[in-house]
């Protein structure tokens, strides 16, 4: 499993984190979501009910995300996979937010995943 601390940075890239299912994490909102670069999300936020634990997540890509009252909508889920588990890592590159370019560079290793549907099928990466 990748590790990927948000602290390892190399010149204007940072390692965002996707190892767990925590807030500012990475993540695959759910198994019917395809496992790709324009579906990756960031958890929000995190509310326990009972005994059901929801992540409310955001997608990075920015023609997912609608904007309601100027309010980023929120999407509730129970079992996001962490970006990890698919042998991906993605690197945010400030310098290219002022030239309005895309600042994610993904890296794939999908020798590394170890991502499963809930049958215990593997699930793998299917890159862009």
């Amino acid at each position: 499993m990748l590790t990927n601390p948000i602290s390892d940075v190399n010149d204007n890239l940072l390692v965002l984190p996707s190892t767990k299912r925590e807030v500012g994490h990475l993540v695959i909102i759910n198994e019917y979501d395809r496992p790709c670069q324009d579906l990756i999300a960031v958890i929000s936020r995190i509310d326990k009910r009972n005994d059901v634990t929801i992540y409310y997540c955001t997608y990075l890509n920015d023609r997912l995300t609608r904007i309601i009252d100027d309010r980023v909508c929120l999407i509730g889920t129970v079992n996001p996979t962490p970006l990890s588990e698919f042998g991906v890592q993605v690197k945010f590159d400030i310098t290219k937010l002022v030239v309005k370019e895309s600042p994610y560079t993904i890296i794939e290793t999908p020798e590394n995943s170890t991502a499963t549907y809930p049958d215990g099928q593997p699930r793998s990466w299917q890159g862009t």
